[in-house]
């Protein structure tokens, strides 16, 4: 056997995945098993990825491409192995948000059920912190996270830190009436809490909106969810001129 076979017979392993692609006829020359893998189980093709990153099979990828002799290409995505934990309250950071909201969001597609995307904000966090210190209130945060998942499904239902006072949820298969129930307890489990334990009151608000999947490709699913959280974002900010401690589903 020759260097080049062993080296093909070695990349052809690789857990990264690898094609070759002729730039003129737009024909597969070659790939390895995990391309092949991920062809198989996501139905992508190659060409058509565009960003720096993608998220395939729940893998977040960095994309190379690499030009070769006689018209052909490379397309390399190597893996990046980044925290998806925010370190200050253990939940999902939004990178982590992400990759299970897809997952999810294809599921229900397949199966034509709807989900619900909430944003939650503490009521007057910016207070808690010039009253006790940053640290003391994110730690408030961490006890609030730990209310709100104990009130979740945790195999279907999502919960991250979005940023200091906000958390996003992901809500599998509801409609209006559900989601507002489930906000409801959530709001009524974080007060009763509050109420219990801390020397003052403390309220969440929360707006949400009724989603039914339609995309399949991870750049257009992205594109989406930036697109709804930039309106749940403007509502929560015009609801709180006028109030606070809200459930609101648009």
């Amino acid at each position: 056997m020759q260097i080049h076979e062993y080296l093909e017979k070695i990349i052809n392993n690789l857990n990264i995945p690898i094609v070759i692609i002729n730039q003129k006829t737009k024909e597969y020359e070659w790939m390895n098993n995990k391309a092949l893998e991920i062809m198989q189980t996501t139905k992508i093709d190659f060409q058509e990825l565009k960003k720096t990153n993608v998220i395939l099979n729940s893998q977040l990828y960095q994309l190379k491409q690499i030009n070769l002799e006689k018209e052909k290409q490379a397309i390399i995505l190597e893996p990046i192995n980044e925290s998806f934990i925010d370190n200050e309250t253990e939940l999902l950071n939004f990178r982590g948000f992400f990759i299970k909201y897809e997952t999810l969001y294809s599921i229900l597609k397949r199966k034509k059920k709807e989900f619900a995307l909430a944003l939650i904000e503490i009521d007057e966090f910016e207070n808690l912190v010039n009253r006790f210190s940053y640290h003391q209130a994110v730690s408030i945060f961490f006890k609030i996270s730990e209310i709100l998942k104990s009130k979740i499904r945790q195999n279907i239902d999502i919960l991250s830190r979005f940023n200091i006072k906000c958390f996003l949820l992901f809500l599998s298969e509801v409609d209006m009436g559900k989601t507002h129930k489930i906000l409801n307890r959530l709001q009524k489990s974080v007060l009763e809490y509050c109420k219990r334990d801390f020397p003052f009151i403390l309220t969440i608000s929360v707006v949400s909106t009724i989603i039914q999947p339609s995309l399949q490709d991870s750049n257009q699913i992205m594109e989406e969810l930036n697109n709804l959280i930039q309106k749940l974002m403007y509502t929560m900010e015009y609801e709180k001129k006028l109030k606070q401690n809200f459930v609101i589903i648009t």
